[in-house]
């Protein structure tokens, strides 16, 4: 028979390489922490769900361990109100304890920390939201509605904490007096023509703005001669108002120690354009205010534009004698006030012929009474001696003065020159013209009228 071929012997599969799960000893860093963990001398087999370590990774040559662990995300936080602040204390150190760690399905141990060491200092507020119900709000109530109480609102609308105020300067009238006092002297000191400008005009507006607030004060001081009755003429022929009582009882003072009398007489709100007026009529061009203080000159005609054509309203006759009034003012005061100046004569004698002057250009009122008949006549007053005095006033504030502020018994008036006078009256027998009758007056009479024409012949 024939030779039967013996089957090729099979020959058998390589057994397969046993895996070395022999752990040997070896240290990984996590997070800069060195910690002991088993490694292995042959690869990882491979799971059939996952790629192998080669093509999970970039850079294959890297430890696995090598690799940050993934963030873990943190639980959130309640945000409660910041906690009233407490004295700093030491910093603790925190406590490590043992715990197992996975990592890419392989436990190892590692320590970790318990607890974070807390801050010194602890912001006031959180950029995490709270939790509902949480109320973080300005006024510390619950939140009722579900909803986050975080309410930006109240940062942002809440008013800025004011800055402190600083004092008020209370805007008086001797505060203004010196400020334009001031402004004076910087421009007598100053020889800039440019800035001499400036100055000019600053001190213009300042003294405008002291006019107005002399002309609105709730009370003004005006100060007067005990003798004549009228307003006091001083040796510079300047009129003397006060803003304060008490700055005018110290110049009253200071004029009783000279042996003159003089008193003061206070104006209400609504009485102040009469003072002002008793130093228009009576020609003065300057005021001192405040002398005993911080004392200022002002014109009197600066302060009485202040009024804006209001005159109207108080002054119905336009009637004035201004040069009149205030010689004949100055001139009873002088000769009653005591002095020493070597000069004292001439200078009454010059006052005594600008008097006189003054009588024959000056216009006089005469008010005007009607009779039984309805016929006008003059006003007349009968003297002791017999004399018939016919009244006539160089101003509607002198008619005032004897009729009152309404002029009760004045049905009109005329108005006459010193020529009307002499013509019309001083060939009357037993009757003479007087000017102002009462403190202040003059008569003309047959020898007073010869002296006054004797006078302007020369």
């Amino acid at each position: 028979a024939p030779a039967v071929d013996e089957a090729p012997a099979v020959q058998e599969a390589p057994a397969p390489k046993p895996v070395n799960t022999e752990k040997k000893p070896g240290e990984i860093t996590i997070n800069g922490i060195k910690v002991s963990a088993p490694v292995y001398d042959t690869e990882i087999p491979e799971a059939p769900h996952r790629k192998s370590v080669s093509e999970a990774f970039v850079m294959p040559d890297d430890p696995i361990m090598d690799r940050p662990a993934p963030k873990a995300v943190p639980e959130p936080v309640k945000v409660q109100s910041a906690p009233a602040p407490v004295q700093s204390q030491p910093k603790k150190i925190p406590e490590k304890t043992p715990s197992v760690i996975t990592i890419n399905g392989i436990k190892v141990s590692a320590p970790i920390v318990d607890a974070l060491p807390e801050d010194e200092e602890q912001p006031a507020y959180s950029s995490k939201m709270p939790e509902k119900g949480v109320n973080t709000s300005a006024a510390g109530k619950n939140d009722d509605t579900g909803e986050s109480a975080f309410d930006l609102s109240n940062l942002f609308d809440a008013p800025a904490p004011e800055a402190p105020k600083k004092p008020e300067i209370k805007q008086t009238i001797q505060f203004q007096a010196a400020q334009t006092k001031t402004i004076a002297r910087e421009l007598e000191l100053e020889h800039d023509f440019s800035v001499m400008k400036i100055l000019r005009d600053k001190l213009n507006d300042s003294y405008k703005t002291l006019a107005k607030m002399i002309v609105d004060a709730d009370h003004m001081y005006a100060e007067f001669d005990s003798n004549t009755k009228h307003i006091l003429i001083d040796g510079n022929n300047r009129g003397h108002i006060f803003s304060e009582k008490e700055f005018g009882e110290k110049s009253v003072a200071n004029f009783a120690k000279n042996g003159y009398n003089v008193y003061l007489k206070e104006y209400k709100k609504n009485e102040i354009f009469n003072m002002l007026y008793e130093y228009r009529r009576h020609g003065i061009q300057d005021l001192v205010l405040d002398e005993t203080e911080k004392w200022v000159i002002i014109s009197t005609d600066t302060v009485f534009d202040m009024f804006d054509g209001r005159e109207r309203e108080f002054v119905k006759i336009s009637v004035t004698n201004p040069e009149l009034m205030f010689s004949m003012t100055t001139l009873s005061q002088k000769m009653q006030f005591k002095t020493d100046k070597p000069n004292r004569r001439e200078e009454i004698n010059a006052l005594r012929k600008m008097m006189i002057r003054n009588f024959t250009s000056a216009r006089y009122i005469m008010p005007i009474r009607k009779d039984e008949n309805g016929q006008p006549q003059p006003i007349t007053k009968d003297g002791k001696d017999g004399i018939r005095y016919v009244l006539v006033f160089s101003d509607e504030f002198e008619m005032r003065n004897e009729f009152g502020d309404k002029l009760g018994g004045v049905a009109d008036y005329r108005v006459l020159s010193y020529r009307d006078i002499i013509r019309e009256f001083t060939v009357q027998p037993n009757t003479t013209v007087v000017l102002n009758y009462g403190a202040l007056s003059f008569k003309f009479t047959d020898q007073n009228c010869d002296l006054i024409n004797k006078v302007i012949s020369q």
